[in-house]
């Protein structure tokens, strides 16, 4: 949890230091969205995360606990893309690209601090269908309201 706590602090940290209104001048930037070397870039990050999250949370996990453990981190993980995949559906009539990869890294965070726990495959979907919405809803309505209040 401090790796995340960190990560999140740096991130807004780094947000305001770097004034994202020159950014956002950019012709490839509108709306936050990347060009299509990004997007595909980010996308074979996030088959890595799928690869590679489930062994980072059964790292600490007993032997008998390990398999359980990989297969809630997919489930989770899986889950949030698909939630994150209607929400886009539903909004927008298309796949959003940036909210996928986004709900995925939320899916294995949510997961991941509760891996050590007894989590049965039906409740872990559960967290990663709610860290999907969650991080859905955040990306699309949250982000208009903070750049509002950060941005220069």
């Amino acid at each position: 949890m401090y790796i995340h706590t960190f990560g999140a602090y740096f991130g807004l940290a780094a947000s305001f230091f770097f004034k994202p209104k020159l950014a956002s001048t950019s012709p490839a930037s509108d709306d936050n969205a990347g060009g299509y070397l990004s997007s595909t870039i980010a996308m074979v990050g996030t088959l890595f995360l799928y690869m590679f999250w489930p062994s980072f949370n059964c790292a600490l996990a007993t032997e008998t606990q390990q398999q359980r453990v990989i297969i809630s981190t997919i489930l989770a993980i899986s889950a949030s893309c698909l939630s994150a995949a209607a929400i886009c559906r539903i909004k927008f009539g298309k796949l959003e690209m940036t909210v996928i990869l986004n709900a995925t890294l939320a899916g294995g965070v949510a997961i991941g601090s509760s891996s050590d726990l007894i989590v049965t495959p039906g409740i872990a979907m559960a967290i990663g269908v709610l860290a999907g919405i969650i991080s859905t809803l955040g990306f699309l309505y949250l982000k208009g309201w903070l750049e509002e209040k950060i941005n220069m």
